[in-house]
Parts: C-alpha cells; structure tokens; sequence
C-alpha cells in the first residue's frame, strides 16, 4: 500500500483564504472604512427606494460621558433590528438622537468643571454645557459606529437644535392653550444639593437610616360623630392623638392628622392620660413605649373626621380628615399630614381645603417661616426638632428605622418632597392619564405585559413636575407681568418666542429682554401693564426628549408617525417610553409608537447593576477593544435581552466559543464551495437522503429563525442558528460528507449535490448572520466564490433568504437521527469489545420492525455514507447483537470487521480494492478519481 501522503494532491481539500482566526479588534475598522467608502447606510435607502418604511426613533442617550456595555447592548439590538428589517424588504431610515440639555449634562460639566452652579454667567454656563455636550455627542457617535451601527451619522438629532427646541416650544404653546399646563403651588421631589426639582424617574431608591419618632397631638375637640358613639366615656379626660413619622422634620408643616375610616381606633387608658391609636396597632405601640394600659372606648374612623389637635410645639390646631391610604402596615394607624411634603398628603389638602406649608427654601433649609430653626437643614433639624417635643411632652418614643428612600441619581444625596410653585403637566386633564393608560396598553410590547405595567404606572402617578430649576435647557416660554404678576402665555407671545429661537437658538431667552421678545403691541391682560419679566425656570429633560415624536418624527421628511418601534432599557417605563406617551396623547391622541421592545440592566459579575454614577461599568471601548464588537454584538444578541445580563468571564468564554464554531463552520463551507459554480447544478436524482434532509432543516431554520426575529427573540433565532452549525452541520452533515467531497472526483454528480446544499446553507446563513454579526458576515461574503455572491459586493445590501417549502421530510429528518444514534451507541459498544478499531473499519448489519423495515430498505444505497462505516447489510443480525426501541420501531444492529481491504485514499475498507490494474491500493472509485 502507497504512503498516505502520496495521494493528498489527488484530494479535493478545502480551500479558501478566509482566516480561521477573526482578528476582530484589528480587522473590524477596515470592515467599517470599507462601508464608509461604499456609503453603506446610503446604499441601504437606495436600494429600497419606494418600499414600505419602518421607523425605529431612536432614544435619545445623555451625552454626558463614555458610552458603557448598556448603550453597547441598546445600539447592537437596535442596528440588528435595523439591517434584519431592511433585509426582509424595508427602507429603514435610521436618524439618531441625542439629549443634550438639562441636570446631567450640567451637572457633569460643573463636576468636571469644579464650579457650582452661581459661580457662573448663565450665558458662559450654557455655552459651555453646549461645547461639553457635543464633545461626547462625536465620542459616542464613533463609539456607535464601532460596533457596525449603521444611521444617517451626519445628520442626527440633538435635543439642543434651534428646530428642535423652536418646535418643543410650540408645543408647549399647545398644551398651554389646550390646559394641560398650568402653574401651582404642590409638593414635588426636590434635591436640596442640586438646588432643583425632579421627575419621578430622575430618582433612586436605596437604603436609609432615619429617626423613628411617634408623636402625640393633644386633642382640643371631639367631633360630634366621636360623642355619640363613645358617650360620655371620655368626657373631659385629656386625650392625645399618636402619629409615627421618619421625617420629624416635616412636622413644623403639619395641619392635619388622618384616619381611614373603616379602621377601628381604641382609646386607651395610660393613667396619666388617654391614647388614640388603631386598634390592631394599639398593643404593639404600647410595648414599645413601655407602657400599659386599658381600652376604654372604642370608635370606627369615619367618627373622627372633624376631630381638633394641638400642634405639639407651634401654636396652632391640626384638622381630623380621612384618608384611604392611611393602613396598617406600621405605625399607629393615624398619618401625619403636611401637603407640603407629600404627594398623598397635598391630594388630601385639595380635598379638605387645607393649607399647603412648606417653610424649606431651595438649598433644604427651614425659611423664617419657622423661624425657631431658620437656616437649618432640615435632615440636620431632626435631632434638635426630636429634643423640642420631649421638652414639650410630645414624644411618646424614639428609635431609628433603615428604610428605602429617594435619592438624587445625580449627586445621591437624599431628596426631599417640598411644596413650590412649579410648571406642570395636568393628568386628569380631559382624561389625559387615562386616555395615555388605554393607548399603552394597545400598544404591542416585548416582552408582553408591558402595556399593563405602563397603564398601571400612569394610573398611579401624580401631576407631571415639568419646571427645572436649571440654567441648561429649553426655557419655559412664560412672562409675568412686573406689576400685577399675572402669567402672559399668549398664542402670539409663545409664536414670538418660538419664531426667535428658531432664528437664533434657545440663547435668545437669556440675551434679550422680555419687551424684546414680544410683540411690541404686548399687553398684560389682567391690567394692561407693558412690562414683563421671564421665567427662569427650564423644562424637564424628559418633556425634550418626550415631544421628538412632534419634533423629528413628525418633522423629519423621511420619517412617518407614529414610529414603528422604540427600543430601550426598562428604566424608561419611568422615561422616556412614558413622557413620549403622555405628550403624544396629549398633543396627537395616540401613542407615538407601535410597538416597543425593552431590555434589561447589564450586571456586573456580582450581578450589580452597571451604573457610571455606581463606578462599576465597562465601558464600550474597552470591551470591543478586548473582545472585538462581532463577539460583544453576540453576547448582545444571544442572550435574552429582555432579562438582566451579567457579564463574567465564564459567560464570555461561552460567548467567545459559540463564535469560532459559527467562523469555523462558515470556513468549512467556503473550503469546500472553491470550485462550486451555480451552472454545475445537479439533477435531482444526485441529491442523496441527507442532502434532502439538510435542505428541509435548512428551510425549517430559515422560517423558524424569520418567526423569531419578527418578534425581536433574537436570542431564540441565535440559539437555532448555533445550534444547526453545531448539531445539524459539524455533528452530521459536515461529518457525513467529508468522503463524498474530498474522496470524490471534483465533477462526480453526488459531490455536485453536496456542494449544491452547502452553497445554498452558506447563501441562508451568511445572511442570516448579516444582522447579528455584520463583520464577520462581511468577511465571509467577501471570501465567497463569485458564483455564491452573485457579483454583489455586500452582503448587508442583498435580501433574507428565501428557501422553497419542499417535500415535507419530517419523518425521514427524525429518522437519520435515531439511526445514527443508535448505530454509534452499537459501534461504541463494539469498539469497547476489541470487536473493531474505529466506525469506518465496520461492516453493520442491520434490522428493523415496524415502519423500519421498509424506511431502511429505501435508504439502503445512502447508509454507508450516513452512518460513517465501510460497509452496511440490511440482513438478520447475528444473536446478541445491539437493540434500540425508536417510536417507529426495534432497531437491531450487528458490527464486525467488514470484507475487503482498506483504500489507501478514502480509507474505506471494500471488497473491491486493488482490483483495478494499476493500483493495487485503491477502490474503484479512487482509482478513477486518480485516473
């Protein structure tokens, strides 16, 4: 027999040049000069000219810092539904966002800056902020384009464009007409360190250590439901009323103690003197005042609207009222209430007509309102506030409480609830919360349930704080009239302030005077006054970036409302996705987009969540400067998003070997497709049962992977493309084949259709993998024989595969599999016995039942091949031979040592080798191919 090696050149061994090594930190920015060069995202809108578009808005990032591992994870989905859409036939205009104004780019600038806000001229602050702004929209832009995100990147938005802002303006010009907005005095967050108010969603919650004081309010009045149900039981006892507060510093704004009234409250005799407290709660305050004591009365809350209190240390009288929210959770069953210190609490002023106090300036001090602890902060208050009602006999017990609390996401420091005039949005405004909370949960949500988690957050929430307290931002477009004060909100002074900026930007509130801005015919329509001055406040970020529904999508010509899509991390069901829902509905009566998709948190290894402020995050760089961004946009794709994602080594390990299998598998394909051209095509009857099996599973995955990604489940259509490379290519196809394609000569009709599968596998999955792993795709595409690409240079310009139903071949793909399986588990078996060396020198025997027998006979011509052996006989195996029981039958299996020589190229060992003259070694097959 002939060395090995002497026939190696007759083989037809893969060949291609396409790298099994990736080099994608290095190779990948040639991919991405290449597309500039071809103008890719143009290229892209020219191709479907004309076709239906699908609109993903962009949410709009804070061009604050360096983009991390969560805004890689929002660009990789969003450009992954982007270039799927537009290979399944959409125009995909793509313009991306920025949000450029407000507390976090101020405050990062000042921080960065040293400064603190009155430091410095409105103006120099703002020309600044807009510099440091744009410093990081080019940071993060080119750290998008990094990872393959394709958009119109010369033209984004930036919440800080004259147009922009002249149209946000109109359209608070709108809702002010319209009365959504007005102007009032309530309770909003407000952080004493960054001297502003916040939304809702600029807050996080976290641990915090607070006093624990439960307090008595001397009765002075009995309401006359209270005497009729009691009798004279109490008359002329003194009687205190007993609260529970964390906060003893709201308790100077205290005017009213609440009950609810289907909670029964017991009067309890302490000997000195009597305790109203709730029933169920009486004992355990009791016990922690370390006292006892008997209950005399007993009373239902209803019968204690009215009832009349001394304030324990200020000289005035807190007012009984009823309140559903008052429980019994904790405390004592009666809530403290000051409306100027909390949402509840200024809902049930509004219903009792109670004054709103809140004698806490900007900076978190007590004003000379409360002039005993004027220029005192009020968390620095509680202890000698705590001293005050133990000097005035009020403090019934003292503790300390860690509990969650509010803190500014900014500086995290605690905020505080205070009572200011401040600019908001009306939610029960011509049913604005509830017509929003309908059209959410319209809306289709990924994953499901977020229409009803959106409904719920808008049912619940209060009146929209829209004012800031900030020098960075769009203005509020109001005057005041300097003599009587009155509002001026006029249609013509809101278009004259909308017509300036449009013509010179924002800056035009702070560099013209108010009789400048206006009209020169301008009157104040209280008392006719010409003289006005400007609000100082600014807008909420999140009314900005809110309204680019109106502002770009609407505005923008290629762009149609509502949007397709927004796509964004689940922190903007308190954001983004609900300010744009409130003011769309508000200003067009529908949400402004159709469907949205949510994703979770990235996760450190600890499983924290990745926050700049925490000092926790990986940044975008480093990442793709470690990994590459084809393997991050895999770890971005495959998992599911929807959930929280932890980045660890061993998911990157996992992540990094799903990789190379998906290159290597591609290599195998192009190595074996360099002599492939369409026209040497082969009749139908060349394709063998594996060949049609590997067509169906192909056309399965294709539908299969289609149905997933129209739902976004990339990580499902990610999961069965991996698996058909791992399972369906290396584990049977590819393993089946390598005989037929390197052993075969190059034009045999059965090598032809084998290189026919592959090339039309290669043509669905490069495609397939276009959207989720564009460098690569590219690479691959680009390594391709002319006849798989067509002459077409990018494969992010073609079209999704498209593969042809076929004849249904379920059935027959089941059964290569459990032929194989059991087959190998009776090789295994054999090997182990000394019965043969390895799988291809083995003749097996075999015999079915049931639907087997005729299933085998059919196949008889192809077994060898698929089940990897030498030779295969459909006869009786002998006694003691493998069974295996399949649902369509019993399987027996016999191996031995097959009859023959071994073929000193394909190996195989057949009957007929060395029977042709001139080679003595080789089969008839090889020597034919060796000529």
């Amino acid at each position: 027999m002939a060395d090995k090696t002497e026939y190696r050149s007759t083989l037809n061994l893969p060949r291609t040049e396409f790298p099994m090594k990736a080099d994608l930190v290095r190779r990948e920015p040639e991919f991405l000069a290449a597309w500039e060069r071809a103008k890719l995202y143009e290229g892209m809108r020219a191709a479907r000219r004309g076709a239906h578009r699908f609109i993903l808005h962009d949410g709009p990032p804070y061009a604050n810092g360096q983009s991390h591992l969560g805004h890689l994870l929002n660009n990789v989905l969003k450009d992954a539904v982007l270039r799927y859409k537009f290979l399944r036939g959409f125009d995909v205009p793509f313009i991306p966002g920025w949000d450029c104004h407000g507390q976090p780019i101020e405050h990062q600038y000042l921080k960065t800056a040293g400064l603190k806000p009155r430091e410095v001229d409105p103006l120099a602050l703002r020309k600044a902020c807009a510099e440091f702004a744009m410093k990081f929209v080019r940071v993060q832009r080119e750290q998008r384009k990094r990872v393959g995100a394709v958009g119109d990147w010369e033209h984004p938005y930036l919440t800080m464009d004259k147009a922009l802002v002249a149209t946000e303006i109109e359209a608070v010009g709108r809702l002010i007409r319209e009365g959504y907005i007005f102007r009032g005095k309530k309770p909003v967050l407000w952080c004493s360190s960054c001297e502003t108010a916040l939304a809702e969603n600029a807050v996080e919650y976290g641990p915090h250590v607070a006093p624990s004081v439960y307090v008595k309010f001397r009765v002075t009045a009995w309401p006359e439901a209270f005497r009729k149900a009691v009798g004279g039981a109490v008359a002329g006892r003194p009687a205190d009323a007993v609260i529970w507060t964390t906060t003893p510093w709201t308790l100077p704004a205290n005017v009213a103690l609440a009950f609810n009234r289907k909670v029964t409250y017991d009067l309890v005799d302490t000997g000195e003197a009597l305790l109203l407290l709730a029933a169920d709660l009486a004992p355990g305050v009791l016990v922690l005042a370390g006292l006892k004591g008997t209950t005399v009365a007993s009373v239902p809350g209803e019968a204690l609207a009215g009832l009349k209190a001394a304030h324990p240390f200020l000289p005035r009288e807190s007012v009984g009222i009823l309140a559903e929210y008052v429980s019994l959770d904790a405390g004592t069953g009666i809530v403290h209430t000051a409306p100027g210190h909390g949402d509840e609490d200024y809902r049930s002023g509004v219903e009792y007509r109670l004054p709103v106090l809140a004698p806490v300036d900007e900076r978190g001090r007590f004003t000379p309102e409360f002039s005993e602890f004027a220029g005192v902060h009020v968390f620095e208050a509680n202890a000698p506030l705590i001293a005050l009602l133990k000097a005035k006999g009020a403090l019934l017990h003292e503790g300390v409480l860690e509990h969650s609390y509010p803190f500014c996401w900014r500086c995290k420091n605690p905020v505080i609830f205070r009572a200011t005039e401040q600019w908001f949005i009306a939610l029960d405004h011509k049913a604005l919360k509830q017509r929003a909370a309908a059209a959410a949960r319209a809306v289709a949500w990924t994953p499901e349930g977020g229409g009803e988690r959106m409904g719920r957050m808008v049912d619940l929430r209060p009146d929209w704080c829209i004012s800031r307290q900030r020098v960075w931002g769009t203005p509020i477009p109001v005057f005041y009239c300097t003599a009587c004060g009155q509002v001026l909100a006029t249609e013509e002074s809101l278009g004259a302030v909308r017509d300036w900026v449009a013509e010179e930007g924002a800056d035009v509130w702070w560099t013209r005077d108010a009789e400048a801005l206006l009209p020169a015919s301008t009157r104040c329509p209280g008392c006719g006054g010409r003289k006005f001055r400007k609000e100082t406040d600014t807008l909420d970020v999140w009314f900005d970036s809110g309204v680019t529904h109106t502002s770009v999508v609407k505005a923008r010509e290629d762009l149609h409302f509502p949007a397709d899509l927004y796509l964004e991390a689940q922190d903007q069901f308190r954001g983004w996705f609900q300010s744009s829902l409130l003011t769309s509905v508000a200003l067009n009566g529908q949400a402004p987009y159709k469907a949205v998709l949510v994703h979770g948190w990235v996760l450190d290894p600890q499983g924290d969540k990745m926050s700049k402020s925490v000092g926790n995050v990986v940044t975008l760089d480093d990442a793709v400067g470690k990994w590459g961004a084809d393997v991050m946009r895999w770890w971005a794709l495959a998992e599911e998003s929807t959930a929280d994602m932890r980045l660890s080594a061993e998911a990157m390990d996992r992540i990094q070997e799903a990789y190379r299998k998906l290159r290597n598998t591609l290599r195998f394909l192009l190595g074996n497709l360099a002599d492939w051209a369409p026209e040497a095509a082969p009749t139908a009857a060349a394709y063998r049962t594996v060949d049609r099996v590997m067509r169906w599973r192909l056309a399965r995955l294709v539908r299969e992977a289609t149905a997933d990604l129209d739902r976004y489940a990339f990580h499902h259509a990610c999961q069965k493309i991996h698996q058909f490379c791992v399972v369906d290519l290396s584990a049977l196809y590819l393993d089946v084949l390598k005989d037929r394609l390197y052993a075969s000569r190059a034009g045999d009709p059965g090598r032809r259709a084998a290189q026919a599968v592959l090339a039309e596998i290669f043509g669905a999955l490069v495609r397939m993998l276009a959207p989720i792993l564009p460098f690569t795709a590219e690479d691959a595409w680009a390594h391709a024989p002319a006849g798989l690409t067509g002459g077409r240079s990018l494969v992010q310009l073609t079209e999704w595969p498209v593969t042809a139903a076929g004849e249904d071949l379920a059935v027959t793909s089941a059964r290569v599999d459990e032929l194989r399986d059991a087959v190998h588990r009776a090789l295994e078996a054999a090997k182990t016995a000394g019965t043969v060396a390895m799988p291809l020198e083995s003749r097996v025997a075999l015999a079915g039942t049931g639907d087997w027998a005729g299933w085998l006979a059919a196949a008889e011509p192809d077994l060898p091949e698929l089940l990897v052996v030498s030779q295969v006989q459909l006869s009786a195996p002998p006694a003691g031979s493998f069974e295996a029981v399949t649902p369509a039958g019993t399987l027996r299996i016999g191996v031995s040592p097959p009859a023959g020589a071994k073929c000193g190229r394909c190996w195989l060992v057949k009957p007929e080798v060395g029977t042709v003259a001139g080679h003595a070694d080789l089969c008839t097959r090889c020597a034919e191919a060796v000529g």
